[in-house]
């Protein structure tokens, strides 16, 4: 048995298509300004550098590894905001119970 969708449902999923084509256009246009800007940044970087020293020769600076500070070990947040959220519902349980 052979079904046969309606024009409606046809151009429904049509105009979803071009909807989802325009959404990725508009992000890959988001992304490529911003890749844009980037390069920018980078080149007044570089011409702010041979202000300073004309010879300079940019190649030679080496990327920083930039390692993130840890004030929790894994996992220790979570315990800690929870421990804080039951002494909170046991202090605030008190009190109710003091007014009643």
């Amino acid at each position: 048995m052979v079904v046969k969708k309606s024009q409606d449902s046809i151009d429904a999923q049509e105009m979803q298509r071009w909807r989802d084509g325009v959404m990725v256009s508009n992000s890959l246009h988001n992304c490529e300004a911003l890749l844009r800007e980037h390069k920018e940044n980078l080149a007044s970087i570089d011409r702010t550098i041979h202000i300073f020293d004309t010879s300079y020769d940019l190649k030679t600076i080496k990327a920083k590894r930039v390692s993130k500070e840890r004030y929790f070990k894994n996992g220790e947040t979570v315990v800690l905001i929870l421990d804080t959220l039951s002494v909170e519902m046991v202090v605030i349980y008190i009190l109710i119970r003091m007014k009643s």
